[in-house]
């Protein structure tokens, strides 16, 4: 019985390690949550820009406040959020307007063009 356990365990280790991108973001995310953002924003900034759109997200937040080693780069930060808002990210446009991104540049809709207030 305990054989099998084990058996099933190595499998799983195994199915989990075959796709690298998402142990590097799962490793990325363990970071992040340790607050060790020195080690999760360059694996971000990676993924991000193989096109991994969490990872773009995540990689904005890093840029926006200036974490792990990464210089406040608040125009930086904005462009990886839009750039995951635009692919369906709700976390990256989320971030965007609660740091007051306006919808003309979201989505580059000139003002004439905005639902009336």
């Amino acid at each position: 019985m305990q054989q099998t356990a084990r058996s099933g365990c190595i499998v799983l280790i195994i199915l989990v390690s075959a796709n690298g991108c998402d142990m590097r973001l799962m490793l990325a995310d363990s970071a992040m949550y340790r607050e060790d953002y020195a080690a999760a924003c360059p694996i971000y900034e990676q993924e991000a820009t193989r096109g991994n759109v969490e990872a773009q997200n995540n990689v904005g937040t890093c840029y926006y406040y200036g974490l792990g080693g990464y210089a406040v780069d608040k125009d930086a930060g904005q462009r990886w959020w839009i750039q995951a808002a635009r692919q369906g990210d709700y976390v990256a446009r989320d971030n965007l307007f609660a740091n007051g991104i306006m919808w003309q540049r979201l989505f580059e809709v000139p003002p004439s063009d905005m639902p009336p207030k």
